[in-house]
């Protein structure tokens, strides 16, 4: 059996297959375990037989006592007997409740060893073909899905609201674990333009009661598709990877894929999103479309045509009025961020906007309540610009006073209901015929 494994040459299916192993052995000698149990988590609708199921587990395990025909009284002592339990949770579409599904069945074999032998190299095949695999699940028109199953699969609960904001260029795990939290359990679906599963070990190592799907959307043709807008309606949490915010911009905007996220967050679906998937955030959104733009470039031309804004692209509640933007201070990117705030304001979208700059390595965690804490291993900072700027016009040099800034290390908490904080250093910014100058730098 072992070298049926190796020849096998798949290491995930084997692994679990060899982990069933003890199970395997005891349906060989004959000698069932009252306390034997193995539980291994499947692959979605590998048992099911339904594109429906979200998670599930395997359980096999040798009868306890003597079975039994419902119509005779005395055991079948003549039959070794192995139960198969077959558990299977379901995630109702666009509701949050789940249902559970269990279906058991026991097969009887003649107890002698030949027949053991070919029940136990079935229990074999069986529980392969229900290990959990990292290949490509799905693919379409414009996008491909690769799904990881759950390392312990459970009935998930409701998630919980929650904002994961992540600088970039590097995982912070109080934000992983953040995100696993809140979401209850089933599927984290992350979400990108280009790549393939890279973010699936990553999730499937620190959250085990969860699922992971990444769904790679390469055109506005795969945001439209069904199978695509349903993976995302079904998600426990949604996380935004990094690349390219303009692909977002193009491929979601007006179709499904931008519906359905706002839709999950509107019903606590918590959502996270790193580098470019943090430039999204917001209720405005520096959107890349002419590719990015340097702090002296945005100061020098605040309507340069590479300063490109989005307004209302993703819906979230604590993140209204705020544009967000990564890797912050290792980039030099509070000038644009000036630029983006004085651009807002003056082209009439709000009289007062926040900005939040990320620096990478960090992130801000924000709970329903808007109540937020800074994490990682650098900082996060907190602007306001809650006049209009003294000038700011197309192919000039902007020119604009008294931007408030809240610079919070690790460790920090800040309230965006009120956008007061718990520590950190308090500076003033200005900028002056495109020239800019802090306070704190003074």
């Amino acid at each position: 059996m072992l070298a049926f494994l190796v020849v096998k040459g798949d290491k995930v299916g084997a692994g679990y297959a060899l982990g069933a192993a003890p199970c395997l052995a005891q349906s060989l000698t004959g000698r069932p375990s009252d306390y034997l149990e193995c539980i291994l988590p499947t692959n979605r609708s590998v048992l099911a037989g339904d594109p429906e199921s979200a998670a599930g587990f395997l359980r096999v395990r040798p009868c306890r006592k003597p079975t039994r025909k419902m119509s005779l009284s005395k055991p079948i002592s003549n039959r070794y007997c192995v139960r198969i339990e077959t558990s299977v949770t379901y995630t109702k579409q666009r509701i949050g409740n789940s249902l559970i599904d269990t279906q058991n069945a026991t097969f009887c074999t003649p107890n002698n060893r030949k027949f053991r032998l070919v029940f136990a190299l079935f229990c074999t095949l069986l529980l392969l073909a229900a290990a959990p695999t990292r290949s490509q699940t799905a693919k379409g028109t414009g996008y491909a899905a690769y799904t990881t199953a759950a390392k312990d699969a459970k009935l998930p609960n409701t998630p919980r609201p929650g904002v994961v904001m992540l600088g970039g260029n590097g995982d912070v795990d109080q934000a992983t674990q953040f995100l696993c939290e809140h979401s209850g359990g089933g599927d984290i679906v992350v979400l990108r333009a280009s790549g393939a599963d890279e973010y699936n070990s990553d999730f499937h190592d620190a959250c085990p009661a969860n699922s992971v799907t990444s769904l790679v959307i390469t055109s506005a043709e795969g945001a439209r598709d069904p199978f695509v807008a349903k993976t995302i309606c079904e998600a426990h949490a949604i996380f935004i990877s990094g690349g390219d915010q303009s692909n977002y911009v193009k491929f979601w905007s007006g179709n499904p894929v931008q519906k359905e996220i706002n839709a999950a967050v509107a019903r606590g679906v918590p959502l996270g999103g790193t580098s470019a998937g943090l430039a999204v955030q917001g209720e405005f959104a520096f959107s890349a479309m002419q590719d990015t733009v340097t702090s002296p470039e945005a100061l020098a031309n605040p309507y340069d045509s590479k300063v490109t804004l989005e307004h209302g692209f993703l819906a979230i509640p604590a993140l209204q009025g705020v544009i967000t933007d990564s890797h912050f201070s290792q980039r030099e990117r509070m000038g644009r961020s000036i630029a983006f705030l004085s651009r807002i304001v003056q082209d009439g979208w709000a009289k007062e906007i926040h900005g939040i700059g990320i620096d990478e390595t960090t992130a801000v965690l924000v709970d329903a309540d808007g109540k937020a804490s800074v994490v990682g291993k650098n900082a996060a900072y907190f602007m306001t610009l809650d006049h209009a700027p003294e000038l700011c016009a197309a192919g000039k040099p902007l020119t604009v006073h008294h931007i408030k800034v809240l610079k919070l290390p690790a460790g920090s908490r800040f309230d965006l209901k009120s956008w007061t904080a718990t520590g950190g250093t308090t500076f003033e910014v200005n900028v002056v015929a495109g020239k800019m100058t802090r306070s704190d730098q003074e």
